[in-house]
């Protein structure tokens, strides 16, 4: 492996190409060039862009947004407990 995402010969992409699930990245670019895979956008760095808007914006919404996700993240580590 390579520390270089772009290194399309030995890197992620690469290896990548052929992976048929649910992708969670960084919303690298690149990776949206992987047609056989569903995308899904780390909830990190989703929590990491609300935040921006809060602290640089003062939107609201996404403090309201941040606040349901970390709810329902608690409440699937309860369930998770309970055997759920």
């Amino acid at each position: 492996m390579t520390k270089k995402r772009k290194d399309v010969e030995n890197g992620p992409l690469k290896i990548l190409e052929l992976f048929e699930n649910v992708l969670v990245h960084d919303h690298y670019k690149a990776y949206y060039d992987l047609k056989n895979c569903i995308h899904a956008e780390c909830n990190e760095h989703i929590l990491r862009s609300l935040k921006g808007e809060v602290d640089f914006d003062d939107v609201q919404e996404c403090q309201e947004m941040i606040t349901l996700l970390q709810t329902a993240l608690h409440r699937k580590h309860e369930l998770q407990e309970q055997g759920i």
